[in-house]
């Protein structure tokens, strides 16, 4: 029998509590949660959201679940200021860095090698300070390009800076 998706928010199926649910921003945000938790298996693919190389959105991270809804995937509405649309490996320097910038994203149970959808201010502020010689190549997380929305090209980096630091060598050009 298909699953039948939620045509209205009242109608979406909110995700267990201990997941600490974030509010729902806007209806949009509401049915990508109904999408990801009222379907048997979680989706793995995005297939209407494209990422930055212009190919469906793939899941990003989920332990501990990341993205603005927490569904694992760094997609993103209107009100989510902070556009958390890159998919960063994080690591210890990052955790770090961020950390000094006042966001201890620690407290979010992030560790080293955890995959999280990052802010691209933030994921551009340490690439930023790399260009500059403060912080070593290490600080600047690594990106997934596949989990990557493309709205984080609107946001003031480019698909050349985040290719210098995907997960995938080939897509460094090594």
């Amino acid at each position: 029998m298909p699953v039948k998706l939620p045509t209205s928010a009242s109608q979406i199926i909110f995700r267990p509590l201990l997941l600490r649910p974030r509010p729902v921003q806007s209806f949009r945000g509401a049915l990508a949660q109904a999408r990801t938790y009222a379907m048997p298996g979680a989706l793995s693919i995005r297939e209407h959201i494209m990422n930055v190389n212009n190919r469906p959105l793939v899941q990003h991270g989920t332990d501990p679940m990341t993205g603005w809804y927490r569904t694992g995937f760094c997609e993103t509405d209107e009100s989510d200021y902070g556009n958390h649309t890159i998919a960063g490996v994080v690591s210890e320097e990052f955790l770090n860095f961020s950390a000094r910038k006042g966001n201890n994203l620690r407290s979010a149970g992030l560790a080293d090698g955890c995959r999280w959808c990052l802010c691209v201010s933030r994921w551009k502020e340490a690439l930023d300070a790399f260009s500059r010689g403060e912080v070593s190549r290490s600080t600047v997380p690594l990106v997934d390009l596949e989990a990557t929305h493309s709205r984080a090209l609107s946001s003031g980096v480019t698909l050349d800076q985040l290719r210098q630091f995907s997960t995938r060598a080939e897509d460094r050009g090594e």
